[in-house]
């Protein structure tokens, strides 16, 4: 766990490197934490899948996976056969899932990466085969049969499971590696659709392993259902928001000793008076009742902070909350500064994390946003620029600092703590 003397020292070696006033940083010893306590509760035959998709929920996709791992992770799932290539070039060795349909172009790639893909059809198996006739594989593509057993999204019909997977098994271009399937309703407390699902994937597999044709890997739970469920574990669980420290959904609550990963900072730019009667931003959809000050971040939605926010967000600044005040724009954010609170130019503010500095958690900004935690996390990497540190130090960062870019802060890092220390 990352100490407060470590924070302040991670802190203080972002702001040194020149770039945005508004970064995302990325707790790697907490990722791996997440990750080994999820190993020390699912039961003791099953494996963990971290899924790392979309460059680990925006969290930065090898450092992720490579945290991940650390912590007990044996697999790794991905989208794409970009993101497992991205990962292999990162020197990722672990198995690696491509989770979704695989275009049969896409074969050769996949082989050459070592990646694993998901078979949702006999067509694509095919079609998948012949891609790869001419070339000499090592061994064959290792796929995992994706069996619908109700979502209704991607993976062949139950009915036609085990006529699939004999298909591959005889292919030698292809070699059947897992059968798996996707919970849709794992996260409502309230549904026992995801029991329905369970028993139609469990009889696909009885069938397979009647005809023998069972594979080693069987999986199903991704986070909800691997935090509601023991028996659903399987062989492996597939786990994704969850090794990032936040719950797929109100009521489905994390194992204890689990933590945020992801937080934001943000410099104030500016203090401004506001007299009363005048408003800020677009529109003028704040208007002061009365003298006060507001403070400016160079953060806005297309940095992925919901425009939603707009007179309803807020961000914290030692312990207090500042309220977003106004229209939340493309690149900038006001905020008000409540009677009594000190704020200056340069002074840090936490625009997401674990609310220890007053700040708002992930789930709380995607309930005011009326979205789901999942689409803030990866709105947010997209363009800020993002600070993976473990053991007290940035490992891992995504801004180049390009010639002839903005630099906006120049302080020496004396000068921050003076300043923060006030």
């Amino acid at each position: 766990m990352t100490t407060m003397i470590q924070q302040q020292s991670i802190e203080d070696e972002v702001w040194r490197i020149p770039g945005r006033g508004a970064r995302l940083l990325v707790d790697l010893d907490r990722l791996e934490g997440n990750v080994a306590t999820i190993v020390q509760h699912i039961s003791p035959s099953a494996q963990v899948m971290a899924v790392v998709k979309a460059g680990g929920y925006g969290h930065g996709g090898a450092p992720a996976a490579k945290a991940a791992i650390a912590g007990g992770a044996t697999w790794l799932g991905v989208a794409t056969v970009s993101e497992g290539a991205a990962l292999r070039q990162a020197g990722i060795t672990a198995p690696i899932l491509i989770l979704g349909p695989t275009m049969p172009a896409e074969a050769v790639a996949a082989h050459a990466n070592r990646l694993s893909i998901a078979i949702g059809s006999g067509h694509q198996a095919a079609a998948v085969c012949r891609e790869l006739k001419g070339v000499d594989p090592v061994q064959p593509l290792g796929v995992h049969l994706k069996i619908n057993s109700g979502m209704n999204r991607y993976g062949v019909h139950p009915a036609a499971a085990a006529q699939v997977a004999k298909a591959i098994s005889e292919a030698g271009e292809i070699g059947l590696e897992g059968a798996f399937t996707h919970f849709a309703c794992a996260d409502n407390l309230h549904s026992d659709f995801t029991q329905t699902q369970a028993s139609v994937f469990a009889e696909c597999v009885d069938e397979l392993d009647r005809a023998k044709m069972k594979p080693a890997l069987v999986h199903a739970s991704n986070s909800a259902a691997m935090l509601r469920f023991r028996e659903y574990d399987f062989d492996m669980v597939r786990p994704g928001i969850a090794i990032y420290g936040v719950r797929p959904a109100a009521g489905v609550e994390l194992f204890p000793g689990m933590h945020p990963v992801l937080s934001v900072k943000a410099i104030v730019q500016r203090v401004e008076s506001l007299q009363s009667g005048e408003a800020t931003g677009y529109g003028g959809a704040y208007v002061a009742a009365s003298c006060m000050e507001i403070g400016l971040l160079s953060l806005g939605y297309g940095d992925g902070y919901p425009r939603s926010l707009s007179n309803r967000g807020w961000v914290g600044f030692r312990g207090a909350r500042l309220p977003v005040t106004g229209r939340v724009s493309m690149d900038q954010t006001t905020i008000s500064i409540p009677d009594g609170t000190r704020v200056e130019v340069g002074d840090l503010v936490s625009v997401v994390g674990d609310g220890s500095a007053g700040e708002p958690a992930i789930d709380e900004i995607a309930e005011i946003a009326g979205t789901i935690p999942y689409e803030i996390l990866t709105g947010l990497g997209l363009r800020l620029p993002t600070y993976c540190h473990r053991s007290g130090a940035v490992v891992a960062n995504n801004d180049s600092s390009t010639p002839g870019s903005e630099i906006l802060i120049k302080r020496k890092p004396a000068d921050q703590k003076a300043r923060r220390a006030k």
